[in-house]
């Protein structure tokens, strides 16, 4: 038996930079969005290597300033326009894995899903639909990372962060430098609200000798 607590946001504000004012028109900030989550559920472990957590009943708040959410009929974040919170209740699954290919490599992984039984369409005051949503709609984060040791005191890290969440702000069009409006193409239709990070560090590692406990 085991519990999870979760709070994630963000310390800057973001931007949308293909607007002219973006500098005066952020599209989030601290605490906007605010993401808490809480999971009574069950863990297995074997050794430091692998861990599986399963919630059945695991409930989650998304708190947003009205800035955000008045922008646009759909809200912002998945909290409904002109709202600044919303509740989800649902079932949660995390994996973790960590294995050791080589004694200068290594990989590490992590895999979260969630879905809220709660989901149903966004609907606007005259009842249209903005944005269709339902339980099988599952929130996806795919963290995956390879570590090289070159030496003793260099190393470098190669990582791919995925997260697909219909619950996110998303247009499927732009404008173009000649000011026309286009069409995006995405790779697998469907798929929007897929978000890519790349990561790629560089590490130093020193280490003090150690020192001599009788004194000379």
């Amino acid at each position: 038996m085991s519990a999870l607590f979760n709070f994630k946001s963000q310390f800057t504000k973001g931007y949308d930079y293909s607007i002219d004012n973006w500098r005066n028109t952020p599209t989030s900030n601290f605490f906007s969005p605010a993401y808490f989550t809480l999971a009574p559920g069950f863990e297995y472990r074997k050794g430091n290597n692998l861990s599986i957590f399963l919630s059945p009943l695991a409930g989650r708040l998304t708190l947003v300033d009205t800035v955000y959410t008045n922008r646009s009929p759909q809200g912002a974040f998945g909290v409904p326009y002109g709202k600044n919170k919303r509740f989800e209740f649902g079932a949660y699954f995390s994996a973790r894995y960590y294995v050791e290919i080589s004694k200068t490599v290594s990989f590490r992984t992590r895999l979260d899903l969630y879905s809220n039984y709660l989901a149903k369409d966004v609907l606007n005051d005259s009842g249209v639909v903005v944005r269709k949503d339902n339980p099988g709609n599952i929130t996806v984060l795919s963290d995956n990372l390879f570590s090289f040791k070159f030496s003793k005191h260099l190393s470098m890290s190669v990582g791919v962060v995925m997260v697909y969440d219909n619950a996110q702000p998303y247009k499927d069009t732009y404008v173009d430098a000649s000011g026309a409006v286009q069409k995006k193409k995405e790779p697998i239709s469907g798929l929007g609200w897929l978000q890519l990070r790349q990561n790629l560090q560089f590490g130093i590692q020193y280490k003090l000798p150690a020192r001599d406990k009788e004194a000379k």
